[in-house]
């Protein structure tokens, strides 16, 4: 052919001892390259672990949660192939959860108090989560039936279905609470099937059956009105249902166990926020052994109560609190339903602990990993020219994010550098944006290598540097404000400090970033103005309100007595009216001084699960009988130092507030927890030991408009009439005056929680009561009144005289340091704080005090303010104004005594 070309020739071969080599590399490349690719692809193809979920009951919304995890596909991406059991079988009549698990039938259950009377036995059980925070036991009967006391209950019989007897657990719990005898109920059993037909053929008085089920058969049978006796009533506040797992499973592997239960948790918060989806699935999909007329609005009438149950969403899903498992397991042993204390504490499970073995194990595997992969790296040679052309693509991705970056810093108006911590504490600048120049008023090259002291000027060092040294400190991020001054004025700037730490954990650089927020500033200062003048206006609207309404019935009272002053009867009702008005502006009054943070406490260290305790009975009854009221202590103890009477007033806010919130009915948790606080854990809160008392209702809670107002003074949303709009008000200054932190959380139709975070005393303990004070009486003792106000030195001089006292007189302070420097012989000084003349009763209280340490002294004033430490430096007790006869008698009376004995502290008139 014109255009061929001689065929090439052939390439010399290597010689035959190197082609046998080459071969055999080859061929053990092409092996370690298969192990890598196993390595690394048949791995994540593991076969799902086969477990089996025993449910106590059929097949309905109660189980929402585990149902949502199988059908989200949660079980199966947690690696997981779960068969979902209903309690009912051929095989027996009621499955029992813990029983299923310890005969190796079940690897995971739902379970309530039962799980602890297995335990007692000896059952190999673990507890994962607590499901529903309040137990859905109830106590059902009919409205012709009296039950005023738990006492009422042993009159009564006990109807309870055969194989289920569990249910009247927390029955016996609540009779041995109340001091009664469990044994000496009567009860009579059922067959399920005759339940309603027995009850309403009065074979038995009350049932102790579950709020998920027991309305909507009472409702199919048009069994008609009942009402419920609720243990919680009465402090037995058990959990409901729990998830639990074999132990011996748990011990074995507990990554498995801690991959259930966050899968199932995932599949309750699904189903709490998708209720409806849920419930028509279940009635549709799953066949129940008992079935139902309407399944669907069986499932659908389930989905309120179960949201009640776990007290969705004020309380995160699976909430654990192991000293209330510790107090459930304490009723049953009292009431002899357990032979011996469950060992609870053994059985709680700790899915953190679990996560960091789990994590543990996998770096284990990891190390094995790359120690096999280390004998493969012969094999890495095939694959070098691929890394080649990642590693220049990754190069060049590189560095156009870097030049990204690098025009992002350089034209942001903010200022980010990093500095290096040297070994003696100093901090030494590395790099940064031009921002941080203009700043600094250096160049770049001026400030890289140097001491940032070097180049900034002294004040900002003094101010900012202290910042620095918490940031190395503490190993956190630290943000703060500060002014930084220049020729032309100032300017307010925010900056953040995030520390770098080498792999032992020191803080070697820091990464800043400032920015001005001088406008920012500005205006939220002209917002919080804008704010007080409306909080003002609002305020002195409702004053003017409230104590003109008062004034009316003051001045309508005494004219209607001056017009008649013979009229004995007329003087009295009247009498009473202007008394009654006066008291009620006195509480006022108490109420916008607990607002702002200026009323006189008496503090004393409490242990508030002790005085929760004792108050729940009232607590109880302002609730009402349509309201759950539920008291859960913390396990350990937890003391305060507070106001007792101000904390009890505003517990009694809170419930009450709870109980206007649930026009229907509903239920009332109060928590009490020991947490301690890290920085910036709760806004404005400092970091340590906190006490924290939750109040969480069940009402209609409060949209985001009335949560931004609903601490202030005289905002109310009740109908008129109905409330002053000072209850939470008082709670939030009394609570800031304690020292403590309020926070509030609501969501329309689920209900609100209030949170008490109040600083825990540590070491102390709960005070001891005084004695009750002896009845007030008088005496022939000299006091000197000092009293600028004439009306109430007046009245004041008169009350003390009928006692029997010799009085003498002082306008100001000054006329009572003459008298005193006089020698005039004085048993008591009774002196008000606040007075004109450039001398204040407290002054002249400690001036007293060095000039005859002996004599008694008690000060009086309507407003204390800052004034209260100078009170107690001085050890002058207060009567606060207004004060009555009997007011005045005992706290002069205590005074003198107390003066008397020197070995009695000094405390404060009650």
């Amino acid at each position: 052919m014109l255009f061929s070309r001689p065929a090439p020739r052939a390439a010399p071969g290597p010689p035959p001892h190197r082609t046998a080599r080459l071969r055999r590399g080859a061929s053990a490349a092409g092996w370690l390259a298969a192990l890598c690719l196993w390595l690394g692809l048949a791995w994540p193809a593991q076969a799902l672990d086969r477990v089996v979920l025993q449910l106590q009951w059929d097949h309905q919304f109660q189980f929402a949660g585990y149902y949502a995890a199988q059908w989200q596909g949660y079980y199966r991406e947690a690696g997981i192939e779960v068969e979902i059991r209903s309690a009912f079988g051929p095989d027996a009549p009621i499955r029992s959860p813990p029983a299923e698990i310890a005969a190796g039938r079940a690897q995971f259950g739902v379970s309530n108090a039962g799980v602890l009377l297995a335990l007692s036995e000896g059952a190999p059980i673990s507890i994962l989560a607590s499901i529903f925070q309040q137990s859905g036991t109830r106590g059902w009967y009919r409205p012709d039936i009296q039950i005023t006391t738990p006492a009422d209950l042993l009159k009564l019989r006990i109807g309870r279905v055969r194989g289920a007897s569990l249910l009247d657990v927390e029955l016996r719990a609540l009779l041995v609470a109340e001091g009664l005898d469990p044994r000496s109920i009567k009860t009579v059993e059922v067959e399920p099937a005759r339940l309603w037909d027995a009850f309403l053929a009065g074979e038995f008085d009350l049932l102790f059956g579950y709020s998920l089920t027991v309305p909507w058969e009472a409702k199919e049978r048009g069994v008609g009105e009942l009402r419920t006796v609720r243990p919680s009533d009465y402090g037995v506040a058990f959990y409901g249902d729990s998830l639990i797992a074999d132990a011996r499973l748990v011990a074995d592997n507990p990554d498995l166990a801690r991959r259930f239960r966050d899968a199932s948790l995932r599949g309750w918060q699904y189903a709490l926020e998708h209720r409806r989806e849920i419930a028509e699935r279940i009635a549709r999909d799953l066949p129940r052994i008992r079935p139902l007329v309407d399944p669907l609005g069986y499932n659908l009438a389930q989905t309120e109560g179960v949201t009640e149950l776990t007290l969705h969403p004020l309380v995160q899903v699976g909430h654990t609190n192991p000293g209330r498992w510790v107090r459930m397991r304490d009723h049953l042993v009292q009431a002899g339903v357990t032979p011996r204390p469950a060992p609870v504490e053994a059985a709680l499970f700790d899915p953190e602990g679990e996560r960091r073995r789990a994590q543990t194990q996998r770096q284990r595997w990891l190390t094995i990993g790359v120690s096999v992969a280390g004998f493969g790296l012969a094999g890495a040679l095939i694959v070098t020219g691929l890394l080649r052309h990642t590693v220049a693509r990754r190069t060049s991705e590189l560095r156009q994010s870097e030049a990204r970056l690098r025009a992002i810093l350089d034209h942001s108006p903010e200022s980010i550098f990093v500095v290096r911590v040297t070994p003696d504490g100093d901090y030494v600048y590395q790099m940064g944006n031009p921002a941080t120049s203009l700043l600094s008023g250096a160049s770049e090259a001026q400030m890289r290598g140097r001491s940032m002291r070097d180049f900034l000027p002294p004040e900002m060092v003094r101010m900012n540097f202290p910042h620095y040294d918490r940031c190395v400190a503490t190993g956190e991020p630290v943000q703060f404000d500060y002014t930084r001054r220049h020729p032309h004025g100032s300017q307010e700037r925010e900056t953040i400090l995030v520390p770098l730490k080498d792999l032992a954990g020191r803080v070697i650089q820091i990464v800043g970033n400032s920015r001005d927020v001088t406008g920012r500033k500005e205006r939220e200062a002209i917002l919080r103005q804008a704010q007080k003048m409306e909080a003002v206006g609002q305020l002195t609207g409702g004053l003017a309100h409230d104590f003109n309404n008062l004034l009316t019935v003051i001045v309508g009272g005494i004219e209607g007595i001056r017009r008649a002053p013979q009229d004995s009867e007329r003087i009295a009702r009247y009498a009473g009216l202007v008394l009654e008005a006066a008291q009620r502006g006195a509480k006022l009054t108490q109420q916008l001084l607990a607002f702002s943070r200026r009323q006189a406490l008496q503090p004393k260290v409490i242990d508030v699960n002790a005085l929760l305790t004792d108050f729940q009975p009232l607590m109880a009854r302002a609730a009402g009988e349509a309201v759950e009221l539920c008291v859960a202590p913390a396990f350990e103890p937890a003391c305060v130092r507070l106001d007792p009477s101000q904390f009890e007033s505003a517990i009694l806010n809170l419930v009450v507030n709870a109980r206007d919130a649930m026009p229907n009915g509903g239920s009332v948790t109060i928590e009490v927890q020991r947490v301690d606080l890290r920085a910036g854990n709760v806004a404005k809160a400092d970091p340590g030991p906190y006490v924290v008392v939750s109040v969480t209702d069940t009402g209609e809670g409060m949209p985001a408009d009335v949560l931004e107002r609903v601490f202030e003074p005289f905002f109310t949303t009740k109908e008129v009439g109905k409330g002053t709009g000072l209850g939470l008000s008082q709670v939030y200054g009394f609570v800031r005056q304690s020292g403590g932190q309020v926070r509030l959380d609501s969501v329309v139709a689920r209900g609100t929680r209030v949170r008490l975070y109040l600083p825990a005393e540590t070491e102390a303990r709960p005070e001891a009561e005084r004695p009750a004070a002896a009845q007030a009486e008088g005496g022939h003792e000299t006091i000197l009144l000092v009293e600028d106000h004439a009306e109430v030195r007046a009245m004041a001089e008169g009350i003390l005289a009928e006692l029997g006292y010799r009085v003498v007189l002082a306008r100001t302070a000054v006329e009572g340091l003459d008298i005193l420097m006089a020698g005039e012989p004085v048993d008591l000084l009774f002196t008000d704080v606040v007075m004109p003349g450039g001398m204040s009763g407290l002054e002249l209280a400690a001036e007293a005090r060095r000039l005859r340490p002996d004599l008694a002294i008690l000060a009086t004033s309507g407003h204390l303010g800052e004034r209260e430490e100078g009170a107690r430096d001085v050890a002058a007790p207060i009567l606060p104004k207004p004060y009555d006869r009997a007011d005045l008698a005992r706290a002069v009376r205590r005074a003198i005594d107390e003066r008397r004995a020197p070995s009695k502290p000094a405390a404060a008139a009650e």
